[in-house]
């Protein structure tokens, strides 16, 4: 193959084309030729038939050997998502400072992970039960949100030490976000006049774009 090609390429392009990133990947390999594949995937995986350094450089390897052991890797995919995996020791310091875990699937963290978060902020109608989920999964005994069902613009706040879930109210965001006004102005460049095209950055930018629509010149 020429210089630079390889599995590890291949799968880059294959991710670009999909607009999937590298750490939502899962590599599976047994060979010499799977080092640079599996150091790019986001979680690598060795087969048991696999040679030594394969094993030695993957996070996880397969009790059964060639296919079925990616077989068995695919089953724990579809299961879980791999939520049941243990990283090696030493590998998660043993207290997660200055971090946020954003998600929709809780169930799909690691306990490892879960275990070393502090507090929980949980919204929408099952925000009870993922609390207790949560605590399920750091050992902890599961809190009891006895309060009324959550409105719109609550939600439940929980520190591992701090006894029973808080109701919270969460402000909205008062900035207003106008990142995409360059795109409108780069669309109506064919129809706005220059003069009314400048009118686009100014704080009325909706107007001026429905003014400039409704009487092109």
């Amino acid at each position: 193959l020429p210089a630079g090609i390889n599995k590890a390429s291949g799968l880059s392009a294959a991710l670009k084309k999909m607009g999937v990133s590298p750490h939502n990947a899962v590599g599976i390999g047994d060979a010499e030729n799977d080092h640079a594949m599996l150091q790019l995937s986001e979680f690598s995986v060795a087969v048991a038939n696999a040679i030594a350094s394969v094993k030695e450089s993957a996070d996880w390897t397969t009790v059964a050997d060639h296919g079925q052991g990616v077989e068995e890797l695919a089953e724990k995919i579809i299961a879980n998502d791999l939520a049941d995996w243990l990283p090696p020791s030493g590998l998660l310091p043993d207290k997660l400072r200055s971090m946020v875990l954003i998600t929709v699937h809780p169930r799909m963290l690691s306990s490892a992970v879960l275990q070393r978060m502090d507090s929980m902020i949980a919204v929408g109608a099952d925000a009870a039960e993922n609390l207790n989920f949560f605590a399920q999964a750091a050992n902890d005994p599961s809190p009891v949100w006895q309060g009324p069902t959550l409105e719109t613009g609550q939600v439940l706040y929980w520190m591992r030490t701090g006894g029973s879930p808080r109701m919270v109210v969460a402000y909205p965001c008062k900035q207003e976000r106008r990142r995409h006004r360059r795109k409108f102005a780069k669309l109506l460049n064919a129809t706005i006049p220059c003069q009314q095209m400048a009118r686009c950055r100014c704080p009325g930018l909706n107007r001026s774009i429905l003014k400039a629509t409704s009487n092109p010149k």
